[in-house]
């Protein structure tokens, strides 16, 4: 998504930024106790429309929670690994009990249990079931998330009101890693299970926070077709540049960089966007575009639509991100150029003055 303001045909909705740069599986929930949604994502740090600049980014993910209208609350960064049971932030030494406190400070533990890593199979299982049988709320945490290369994942127990954890290290780990997939939800996160006897015996907890998943009806969306009907994007018309391979001009098989403009239809609304960096291979564009939704069970005419731009190869594309449909706060389609500036005009400019044009370094 290349233009900061995205008017539908209407302009009564806009396609808002959430979350802006190149997004690697996000996961979308909505939270029905507060009537907020949350959005986090791994980010690469390039900026809202730099392809041609990188930045290596740290481990982390970036966060976002929003009101039922689609207006951010608060938007931010953090290593720590986010729990969808709990609605907490939970690393090795803090956690940030965001819904709770409606703040991002990170808290100390009450208490931190095998902080030298250097418990045995029998004394962690001794603790783990000592810790167990007397909290009243248990969570078994991921820590590899973080990028962590000493603590492979955790345990928290909320004991008399208060949190403690129960590490487990990378090397002889006390903790089972398994996996999923879920790719309805985008959920490719690992979750572990404490490597004791009888482990089916000590569950955790049952979620103390609702959190509904939202959903995609497309498991791959670098498969687009210009044909078709009845689909939320329709692919209007691209300008590609024609590539090669191994000096011998290829203009059927793919054509690399092209520009695609697309329609997109939700919520009763049109929009008319448009996309740099679309490899197309034959009838088969690499377009990256996706919705989120809640489960069609429980979904209202007002409940957010979230759109995802994203690339699964080559460089960050343009304005990449996620995106929310959401009532438009102003009317003027041209607001992020130049107010001298016709929108013809503009667009005939080359992409990187058309960049700087809407993003001014002040």
């Amino acid at each position: 998504m290349f233009r900061n303001t995205i008017l539908s045909k209407s302009k009564k909705y806009e396609l808002a930024p959430v979350l802006r740069g190149r997004v690697y599986y996000p996961r979308y929930f909505y939270i029905p106790s507060v009537k907020q949604y949350i959005v986090y994502s791994d980010l690469d740090g390039t900026g809202p429309f730099r392809v041609y600049e990188k930045e290596t980014k740290p481990y982390g993910k970036a966060y976002s929670l929003l009101d039922e209208n689609g207006n951010n609350i608060v938007t931010f960064e953090t290593p720590l690994s986010f729990s969808s049971r709990s609605g907490c932030f939970y690393g090795p030494t803090s956690y940030i009990p965001l819904l709770e406190t409606g703040k991002k400070d990170a808290l100390p533990y009450n208490q931190i249990h095998n902080s030298k890593l250097d418990l045995g199979a029998r004394d962690f299982e001794k603790l783990f079931i000592q810790l167990y049988t007397s909290a009243e709320y248990i969570e078994f945490i991921n820590l590899r998330v973080m990028g962590d290369q000493i603590h492979e994942a955790g345990v928290v127990f909320k004991r008399q009101g208060k949190l403690e954890i129960l590490l487990s290290g990378v090397r002889d780990s006390r903790m089972i890693c398994c996996s999923q997939e879920n790719r309805t939800t985008n959920n490719r996160e690992d979750y572990y299970l404490p490597d004791i006897s009888k482990k089916e015996t000590f569950p955790q907890s049952e979620p103390s926070t609702e959190m509904i998943s939202l959903e995609t009806s497309d498991a791959n969306p670098f498969v687009h077709c210009r044909t078709g009907l009845f689909r939320e994007f329709q692919i209007k018309k691209h300008i590609g540049i024609s590539s090669s391979r191994n000096g011998i001009p290829n203009n059927v098989l793919i054509e690399a960089w092209s520009t695609t403009y697309v329609r997109f239809k939700t919520k009763g609304e049109t929009f008319r966007i448009k996309i740099l960096n679309v490899e197309k291979f034959g009838p088969v564009y690499n377009l990256g575009l996706r919705t989120f939704q809640l489960p069609a069970t429980i979904r209202t005419k007002n409940s957010l639509v979230f759109m995802e731009s994203v690339q699964d190869c080559g460089d960050n594309r343009l304005g990449g991100g996620v995106f929310v449909v959401r009532p438009a706060t102003n009317k003027n389609p041209s607001e992020d150029i130049p107010s001298d500036m016709t929108e013809k005009h503009f667009n005939s400019l080359p992409i990187k003055l058309q960049e700087e044009l809407m993003s001014p370094v002040t």
